[in-house]
């Protein structure tokens, strides 16, 4: 039996030397860019954090019940968090109605958590943070990936909602 042989069209050797080259230099890079990465919390990210904190404080807010969409390797969770008098009361998984236990999830469980996980993440110098504040300084989306070549270490929120009981 006659036996095929395969050969490279000539029309591809260009495109295949500009991707050799080109994995090679992401190859090179790749050491470089573990040491610090330029998409890392800047001072950018720590000012906006102490606005946030400013506004969030200036309102004294003791009392509330938020709903935070969590994203991280275990999934998305839907959690509803009651805070009275700064202290958070009550922890319910909304899909299932659950209770959530009180260790799950705390970086989240209160606007003082989430600004104070943003704050360590930022001394923390994480690969990449993205976070934004409404008017009021609650930190209503964040990403986080803590190390920049690794898997499933990354988490984030969004705060669907935030209700303040009438005085």
């Amino acid at each position: 039996a006659a036996r095929a042989t395969l050969r490279p069209d000539p029309a591809m050797f260009p495109r295949i030397v500009r991707l050799r080259t080109a994995l090679l230099a992401a190859a090179l890079a790749l050491p470089l860019g573990a040491c610090e990465s330029p998409s890392g919390p800047s001072q950018k990210d720590r000012v906006a954090l102490a606005r946030a904190k400013a506004a969030w404080a200036s309102l004294g807010v003791d009392d509330y019940t938020m709903v935070v969409s969590t994203y991280c390797f275990c999934g998305v969770r839907e959690i509803r968090f009651t805070v009275i008098d700064g202290v958070v009361t009550d922890r319910l998984v909304l899909d299932d109605g659950t209770p959530l236990p009180p260790n799950s999830f705390s970086n989240v469980e209160s606007v003082d958590a989430m600004l104070d996980h943003i704050e360590n993440a930022i001394d923390e110098h994480v690969a990449s943070l993205e976070a934004e504040y409404d008017e009021h300084g609650v930190p209503v989306s964040v990403q986080i990936d803590y190390q920049a070549n690794a898997v499933d270490e990354e988490f984030g929120w969004s705060v669907k909602s935030l209700i303040v009981p009438e005085s």
